[in-house]
């Protein structure tokens, strides 16, 4: 899923890099319930959770920055939910 969302974010894939981390985040999310269900120390997933949480605020910090330079140069605006 990692390598989806890194490809859509050269590609400038909008669509498909919130596609691919609201699947990881989902897949985070599935984890961590099943680990509480377990009784299974979540203390190792927390940090995943701290690095996607990071990577994902530096990819919308990204596309922010994508838009205001489409914007700036007089295109179409794509990136339009921020």
């Amino acid at each position: 899923m990692h390598l989806r969302l890194a490809w859509a974010l050269l590609d400038q894939d909008w669509d498909g890099v919130v596609r691919s981390a609201a699947m990881i985040a989902s897949a985070t999310l599935t984890i961590f319930i099943f680990m509480q269900l377990l009784i299974l120390n979540v203390g190792t997933l927390a940090l995943e959770a701290a690095a996607l949480t990071l990577e994902l605020s530096v990819i919308l910090a990204i596309a922010r920055w994508h838009a205001r330079t489409l914007a700036r140069d007089g295109a179409q605006l794509v990136f339009q939910c921020l």
